[in-house]
């Protein structure tokens, strides 16, 4: 095994340091050129932002919430929790914008089935004529008879093979027996415009008609301070949102920002933009900063140079014992000689032969995310603290310990080590926990198990996953950014469901489950704890795949 390399602290301090000197004015610079920032076209292939998207080197500032644009491709995409749509155009005098599914873009077999769901706080689609074309997965064979072999589509996947169908909506309108005979697994709507909508309700099309109809994509006009924006481009200004407060609007305008139209005496200029207005005073500001800068790090340096100088003294009177305690293990040798105070490991010799090799578990890093407090429990947004008590009960892992703002437990799954953690920072801030304690342990990304709750799957269903993004969930967007924006570790999501009708989503989030709905989580929390035991003891292997496959379709029937 390579060594672990560790940096002194006081040139790791004297790094940070100069950094900081040497960067903090070009942070200050930038914040007096939003107005420039947000005037630079920016360009996925041949689509050009503008207000309210933002992405792609335009800061979040230039745009509004929920309207970030990644490129794929040269394509660009709109993310809306599980889905991700291609943006195929961009009508800003109009305020519309017309998308696709892109896991349907190339098959209509995506790994995980959903429904088309967008942020209908931000887009408006009652002023287009479109329809929903409805695709059927796992028919029996009757089904064939009902709607013909035209309408028939062949999987590779999600187990439903050839009985696969699609039927435009008009036509369930017209006899809504039909659709009552229809036995399938499950089924998901799309979106389409009209006109296509009404030739794939003819029993002539085909799934080329489909295919089209599908890659045509629907249109959606946004609704993100429309009024306030046409005033503030009127004004020469450039429109955007608060640096404190992102769900303000705000006009960056040469002179300054200012909370409508430009050249508006009567409104105040943000403190942010107008305190570095003067290049004067800007000049002042850089010099004291550096300056200050310098004597800090100085200092730093010094009293880190004067604690190892004193720490090395004091080590030859004690040394404290780094091992972690380790309850279950039944390794006929332990030593603590060679383990690091920030290790959590087992070895386990496989023979009585000293010179055997031995083996080695790596520990894993289990944390269910919730908000702390009486308040809080049994409400939908905390089943992951809920999963991490119920491991705690089943594997006597006793949680009585405080460690980087989470209640901690460290015990073992079988013969592999974990170290399960809830922590009390409230959602939003899970991740100044999770980092910290992947640090401190030494967990590699691909050990670390988050759980949490997931409105796009239904109440109860539950699913594993190697890797992934945040999905809009705070908790995790939190974590992503504590593991310096890495998304390359497992989660285990508990489905919650979705608010019924015009519900807030807060305030459901903070609801606790009907008496129905409690039942499906139990049971779902007690097959999590088996699932979390297959995954620490085997990773994600044919039975965490058959899991997935299970829980899909545990309450979705047609």
């Amino acid at each position: 095994m390579k060594p672990c390399l560790r940096l002194c602290p006081a040139i790791f301090a004297l790094t940070v340091i100069l950094a900081g000197v040497i960067h903090l004015p070009t942070i200050l610079c930038q914040i007096t050129q939003p107005y420039k920032v947000c005037s630079q076209l920016v360009q996925c292939g041949n689509t050009t932002l503008h207000y309210p998207f933002w992405g792609l080197g335009h800061p979040a500032y230039c745009g509004h919430s929920g309207f970030e644009i990644t490129c794929k491709n040269n394509v660009p995409m709109l993310h809306y929790r599980s889905l991700s749509f291609r943006v195929l155009k961009i009508q800003t005098s109009q305020k519309m914008i017309t998308i696709a599914r892109d896991d349907l873009w190339s098959s209509y077999c995506p790994q995980y089935l959903y429904n088309t769901t967008y942020d209908l706080n931000l887009f408006n689609d009652n002023n287009f004529a479109q329809e929903n074309v409805i695709l059927y997965y796992g028919c029996d064979s009757s089904s064939q008879a009902l709607l013909g072999s035209n309408h028939n589509f062949n999987c590779g996947t999600n187990n439903t093979k050839k009985n696969n169908y699609f039927l435009g909506t008009s036509i369930i309108g017209i006899n809504n027996m039909l659709n009552n005979s229809l036995q399938c697994n499950t089924r998901i709507t799309v979106p389409v415009i009209q006109s296509l909508a009404d030739q794939l309700a003819l029993t002539t099309a085909k799934v080329s008609d489909l295919r089209s109809a599908v890659r045509t994509g629907f249109n959606l006009q946004w609704t993100a301070n429309n009024d306030e924006c046409d005033q503030c481009v009127q004004s020469g200004g450039k429109c955007g949102s608060n640096f404190q407060q992102p769900t303000l609007f705000t006009c960056y305008c040469a002179n300054g920002s200012f909370s409508l139209t430009c050249n508006n005496k009567n409104q105040d200029a943000t403190e942010d933009v107008q305190r570095f207005r003067s290049q004067k005073t800007y000049r002042k500001w850089k010099l004291v900063i550096s300056v200050s800068c310098g004597i800090t790090g100085f200092i730093v340096m010094l009293f880190v140079i004067l604690y190892r100088v004193m720490r090395s003294m004091l080590s030859t009177v004690s040394i404290p014992n780094p091992c972690l305690p380790y309850p279950k293990t039944n390794s006929r040798s332990r030593s603590c000689s060679n383990l690091k105070r920030s290790e959590l490991r087992v070895s386990a010799t496989l023979s009585s032969n000293p010179n055997e090799v031995k083996l080695e578990y790596t520990p894993w890093l289990i944390v269910g995310l919730g908000n702390p407090g009486n308040k809080y429990h049994g409400t939908r947004h905390n089943v992951g603290f809920e999963m991490i008590d119920r491991i705690s009960k089943e594997e006597r892992i006793v949680m009585n310990t405080i460690q980087s703002k989470a209640l901690v437990g460290i015990g073992s799954i079988g013969e592999v080590p974990v170290l399960i953690a809830k922590p009390q920072g409230y959602m939003n801030f899970s991740g100044e926990s999770v980092g910290p304690l992947a640090a401190y342990y030494q967990v590699p990304l691909r050990h670390i198990l988050l759980v949490y709750d997931e409105m796009s799957l239904p109440n109860g269903v539950l699913r594993l996953q190697p890797r992934g993004g945040h999905g809009h969930h705070n908790g995790v967007k939190s974590v992503i950014e504590h593991l310096d924006g890495r998304r390359e570790f497992p989660r285990f999501c508990i489905g919650i469901g979705d608010p019924p009708g015009t519900m807030d989503m807060k305030a459901f989030l903070l609801q606790k489950f009907s008496d129905i709905e409690r039942k499906e989580i139990d049971k779902a929390l007690e097959q999590g704890v088996d699932a979390v035991r297959s995954l620490v003891s085997h990773g994600f292997n044919d039975r965490i795949t058959r899991f997935n496959l299970g829980q899909k379709y545990k309450y979705n029937k047609v």
